[in-house]
């Protein structure tokens, strides 16, 4: 493939953006606008609409993003700029700025979008266009100008490294999205801004060849900061040209493996690897082989990865679109990665019609294509970023929300389903600030999963205060897979002596129930691109040591509370059912419950319609006792749906074939014991860059009344 030759004539002069051969503009005609909506990739089925000085839509109606991301419109000759263009994809929106009718190429990319947050009073690219319309926003030519200057200044590293000249300008040269030229640095560059209380920070990062236990180039700044630039970059570790193209081309394979009939693409009745028939799906893998497949120590199957090639009719209309490179593995991992090897993520549509958003890894084959191999790790892993809002419906002074990590380690894959003697039985995971700390299963006398995930364990330290440090061997399960980085209140003040911490122990706070939180400039320290060790025990005695290491890299960082509060828009539990929830709840001193006589439980609950981001809800979970006197026998039942879904009845034993001792009736139909209670209701949500978010709604109370 020819790389592309951006033009450089577009230059800034006398703080005036000029380029693309556009006139001033005549108030008494139209003015027509055309530009590439990318992000590397095309954003490809998305819609652009044009807001004016008055903050109000200028178009009629959304004109749309061609495959090949580009598009044309046509403002309107009464409308007034500057104009703020908004492209969106139904997950994510990107924005751009015009400051009046000069220039009839107007690009949208992150590196636009960054421009906007320098333009936003609050760094809130978001909030952009209601803050022109409020006339606290400047968009003027000088204005852009000066921020495009200071945006590229940043990452003039990379622009050197690319050979595309000094004078490149982000918002109106006209490019292919090719994963050529312009093309390529956007596909090299991760830019995220996180809106808080009196401005936004900022992260720009480096994706390119990296070691798996080494972290990804990056600067932060503040929207109002002048920011460094990028460390200098090794022009062989940027990623490849054409290399985006090549992730949609295996994309579009997997599109056209799902629209194979069901009876066609596998053997009938088939769940396993070997049972796809279908050439087409056989070709995203590598070597024509989804056998050869390993992501976690999980294969292709209808139960692990990929299996709605087993489920989904070829009438459900699933596709894989938006690719992102992430990075490319430098070094080759014992059970793991080889060097080369692409690290990339993606947005596909389910047969629910929800839009999921998910990393894998691929290699490129003998015929020059990517295809999917995964990680080749032997057991399962990963971190991501959570934020939690614990809202205590029996108790609302005791509402807080928490900040942090949470691990994704299957109880059932990594011990219930093994042998004795194969079970995995710690996890020591090391942050990138070194500090370790430990998961283990919450597993009942039978070794039946309490929880289907691996939990973080406590011990004592040598003052005997609690503590979260892989110190030991930690044996004491808390109650969650997700470590609280920082803890705030919503009534009152938060600190050490008034924290969550100490009155809700079975939670993971950082530093255990004596430490302290980070504070937003240590969390904002934390890379986006973070590496994290896993290293995986099948003993726990004093000087065991560990039968596998793994690496996992986030592609996103915790936010900050007020980060959290200040985008994230979440779900609430409808008013009839929180009325019903608190009026039906007995109380055990603090512990407050309800119980559910037959069926399953309902939950209900309704979306946002505030600005900002409100999440898909993806996943409804309840907790409880098995026992309501025993405070030891927790369970916890969970069931996925499509994200246009407000309701989901959970029965007893979700999900599990056989009926559980807390269940009465059959498995496939168990209602809730007598004994059982259901204290919790978790409604876990998406964002568009893959990172959960929950609303936990809870009956116990956490002080006294």
């Amino acid at each position: 493939m020819k790389k592309l030759k951006v033009s450089i004539s577009c230059v800034l002069v006398a703080g005036l953006v000029a380029c693309g051969g556009g006139s001033t503009g005549s108030p008494t005609q139209p003015f027509a606008v055309t530009g590439m909506a990318a992000t590397g990739a095309p954003m490809a089925n998305a819609t652009l609409q044009i807001y004016g000085k008055d903050g109000l839509a200028v178009l009629a109606s959304p004109v749309a993003i061609a495959s090949d991301g580009s598009y044309s419109a046509t403002i309107p000759a009464a409308a007034v700029g500057p104009f703020v263009f908004e492209v969106d994809n139904g997950t994510d929106k990107v924005y751009s700025v015009m400051p009046d009718k000069t220039s009839s190429v107007v690009n949208v990319t992150p590196l636009s979008h960054l421009i906007a947050a320098r333009l936003s009073p609050t760094g809130n690219p978001f909030s952009l266009a209601s803050e022109l319309a409020a006339s606290t926003a400047t968009i003027s030519a000088t204005a852009t100008a000066a921020a495009s200057t200071t945006v590229m200044a940043a990452i003039q590293p990379v622009i050197t490294a690319l050979g595309l000249g000094t004078t490149v300008n982000p918002l109106n040269t006209a490019f292919v999205a090719n994963g050529a030229g312009f093309d390529r640095l956007l596909d090299s560059l991760d830019i995220k801004i996180e809106p808080k209380t009196g401005g936004s920070n900022i992260d720009i990062t480096l994706k390119q060849t990296v070691n798996e236990n080494e972290d990804l180039p990056k600067i932060s700044f503040s929207n109002l900061a002048t920011p460094t630039a990028l460390p200098a970059v090794d022009p062989s570790k940027l990623v490849a040209t054409g290399l985006t193209p090549k992730i949609q081309a295996l994309l579009d394979k997997l599109t056209a493996c799902f629209a194979v009939p069901l009876s066609t693409r596998i053997t009938a009745n088939g769940s396993a690897a070997a049972d796809i028939q279908s050439q087409v799906c056989k070709d995203a893998f590598l070597g024509g082989s989804p056998v050869a497949y390993k992501s976690g120590g999980l294969v292709v199957s209808k139960t692990q990865h990929f299996g709605g090639i087993f489920t989904a009719e070829s009438t459900a209309g699933v596709a894989f679109a938006d690719p992102k490179f992430f990075y490319q593995v430098g070094t080759t991992v014992p059970n793991g990665p080889m060097q080369g090897d692409i690290v990339f993520g993606y947005r596909w549509k389910d047969e629910y019609g929800n839009f999921q958003i998910e990393k894998n890894v691929g290699r490129i084959d003998t015929d020059g294509k990517l295809k999917l191999i995964g990680n080749q790790y032997l057991y399962d892993g990963g971190v991501g970023p959570y934020s939690q809002r614990r809202n205590f419906l029996n108790q609302p002074a005791s509402t807080y929300s928490s900040v942090g990590y949470t691990f994704n380690l299957s109880c059932f894959q990594l011990s219930q389903s093994k042998a004795v003697g194969s079970k995995i039985v710690k996890v020591n995971v090391t942050a990138p600030n070194n500090r370790v700390i430990t998961l283990i299963p919450n597993v009942n006398g039978s070794g039946t999963c309490n929880y289907s995930y691996f939990v973080i364990a406590s011990s004592k330290d040598a003052s005997g205060n609690t503590t979260l440090d892989g110190m030991g061997d930690p044996s004491t399960p808390t109650g969650t897979g997700f470590i609280r980085l920082r803890s705030q209140y919503e009534a009152g003040p938060t600190t050490v002596s008034n924290h969550p911490r100490k009155l809700e122990k079975t939670n993971a706070f950082l530093g255990g129930y004596d430490g302290t939180d980070l504070t937003d400039t240590e969390i904002e320290s934390i890379p986006q691109y973070a590496t994290w060790k896993y290293e995986y025990y099948k003993a726990t005695a004093t000087g065991s040591v560990p039968v596998a290491t793994q690496y996992f890299k986030t592609t996103a960082r915790a936010l900050t509370i007020d980060g959290f509060k200040k985008v994230v828009k979440l779900p609430e539990l409808t008013a009839v059912l929180k009325t019903s929830l608190t009026a039906d709840s007995v109380c055990s001193g603090m512990y407050c419950y309800v119980t559910q006589a037959q069926g399953p439980f309902t939950a209900s609950w309704t979306k946002s319609t505030d600005p900002g981001l409100a999440p898909a809800t993806y996943l409804a979970r309840i907790y409880g006792r098995k026992d309501k006197a025993v405070s030891t026998s927790g369970y916890e039942d969970s069931l996925k749906f499509g994200s246009s879904r407000t309701s989901a009845s959970i029965r007893c034993g979700q999900g599990e074939a056989t009926l559980q001792d807390y269940c009465t009736g059959t498995a496939a139909n168990a209602s809730f014991g007598a004994n059982a209670s259901i204290d919790s209701i978790d409604l876990v949500s998406r964002a568009p860059d893959g990172t959960d978010v929950s609303h936990f709604h809870a009956l116990r109370k956490l002080t006294s009344p």
